[in-house]
């Protein structure tokens, strides 16, 4: 809990609730081409205005219908606050106009949800007023990109930052990056180190899916409320554990095909070792891309794959990627990091989490890892390299006492997956029984994760960070 607020400017406010308060800002930046599909028309405001017959700023009545609040709704999306926990009110906002007129203190945030802005644009014009107000270290510009791990994958997104605040004359206290990629600490030391960039912004790492469960919309990890239905639901789970045996080996959802992913959905749907053993997923295309499916798996798994690359180039042969291949709903459309089904969980021995990302400069952590730790399951992580280190850095506990994780520190793809396919097919050969006894020898581990992922300690760490 804090006793301090944070203070956040918006450039433009476009819609206040019926106490007016701000309730929607725009895009900091509504006039960059970094938007995408799934958020609003930052740039395009008269269109909205047009569709809804309205003008900004606008004031809701709390009579309007649920279309024109789901239009409206997509502006949620710039809003820095609703990527926190908020429980307490930490956070107060304004209008950058307000901000500055009362002299305060203040947040200015950028969102970001692709790596649009530091890839096509050199560098970020900003108000002379806001520069004035950073350099009166009365303000801090705060980019934010929390839903991917896409910021520092590439060096020259840290060169970009780097350039930027040179340009401003910003020191590391003016310039900050929020990201969910967990290596960036570790990435900016290395370039530090050699000169690459200046420490002129400062890093923050942040593991936003931990503390915002997307798949239980029960509230935040502050709220006592939310957290006493977290721990209902992972009792329950863990009770299963202690009476149901599983009916299966293996859980492995996916939905937006990528190598990994690729590759796994095929191991499970050819390996004489997984027959009739898995619950599996794999997300469609509007188009076949059955050649491009081949492709990576001819291009990014080695020739000396020891389970057989030709096994899954036959079954690539004849796969039509518009089918969508579904376990539990027939939705394509729905984010599946909003669903979640405890059935399929529960009755599974272990979740085959094939992250979003699996590049050595990256360490992400999406819902799709959350969801077994609050269903009480055992993973095996197929990500991006080192990942079970960090998350061991974090506090949570693996499970190397059952099986060999020294897949998590193979840099080379093909070698990472011959060992996690390696545990899958010893797994394979235990029975019901011997799964339901290591099932629950791992309880005290399944807890202690459970325990874990519900602290709040790097949520208010972070905000301590952007205190003035």
């Amino acid at each position: 809990m804090v006793d301090q607020k944070i203070n956040i400017a918006y450039k433009e406010v476009l819609v206040y609730d019926s106490n007016n308060k701000i309730y929607y800002p725009n895009s900091n930046l509504a006039n960059y081409k970094i938007h995408t599909w799934y958020t609003a028309k930052c740039d395009r405001l008269h269109e909205v205005e047009q569709e809804l017959g309205i003008k900004f700023p606008y004031q809701m009545t709390n009579s309007e219908d649920e279309n024109f609040c789901r239009i409206l709704g997509q502006f949620n999306s710039q809003k820095f606050e609703g990527f926190f926990d908020d429980t307490f009110n930490v956070f107060e906002t304004y209008s950058l106009d307000d901000a500055i007129e009362k002299d305060i203190n203040f947040i200015y945030p950028i969102i970001l949800f692709t790596n649009d802005l530091y890839h096509n644009y050199t560098t970020v014009d900003f108000d002379d007023r806001l520069v004035n107000k950073v350099l009166e270290k009365k303000a801090k510009i705060c980019f934010i990109q929390l839903t991917e791990g896409f910021f520092g994958s590439q060096e020259r997104d840290f060169v970009w930052l780097t350039n930027l605040s040179s340009r401003y004359n910003f020191d590391k206290d003016h310039l900050i990056f929020i990201t969910a990629n967990l290596k960036t600490e570790e990435s900016k030391k290395k370039l530090l180190s050699v000169g690459a960039v200046k420490d002129n912004f400062t890093i923050i790492p942040y593991s936003y899916f931990q503390h915002n469960l997307w798949f239980f919309n029960c509230g935040k990890m502050s709220d006592n409320a939310a957290i006493e239905k977290l721990k209902h639901g992972f009792t329950t789970c863990i009770e299963g554990n202690k009476i149901n045996k599983k009916n299966y080996h293996f859980l492995c959802f996916n939905n937006l095909p990528k190598l990994h992913r690729i590759a796994i959905f095929g191991e499970l749907n050819t390996n004489e070792a997984f027959r009739n053993k898995f619950i599996t997923s794999l997300g469609s295309s509007l188009v076949n891309r059955r050649e491009d499916y081949l492709e990576q798996i001819y291009n990014y798994i080695n020739h000396n794959y020891k389970h057989g690359k030709n096994r899954l180039i036959d079954f690539f042969r004849n796969y039509d990627s518009t089918k969508v291949s579904l376990y539990d709903e027939s939705d394509r459309e729905i984010n599946k990091a909003t669903t979640l089904n405890m059935i399929a969980h529960n009755d599974s021995f272990v979740n085959i989490v094939t992250e979003s990302l699996i590049h050595p400069s990256s360490i992400f952590f999406s819902e799709k890892l959350f969801k077994p730790i609050f269903c009480a399951q055992p993973f095996i992580l197929l990500g991006n390299p080192n990942s079970l280190r960090k998350l061991k850095e974090y506090g949570f506990q693996t499970f190397d006492r059952w099986w060999d994780e020294s897949y998590d520190t193979e840099s080379d793809f093909t070698r990472r997956l011959e060992k996690v396919v390696d545990i899958m097919i010893e797994i394979s050969t235990w029975d019901q029984d011997k799964m339901y006894k290591i099932t629950n020898e791992m309880e005290s581990i399944l807890h202690h994760n459970f325990l874990t992922m519900i602290k709040t300690d790097e949520i208010y760490e972070t905000y301590k960070k952007l205190y003035f």
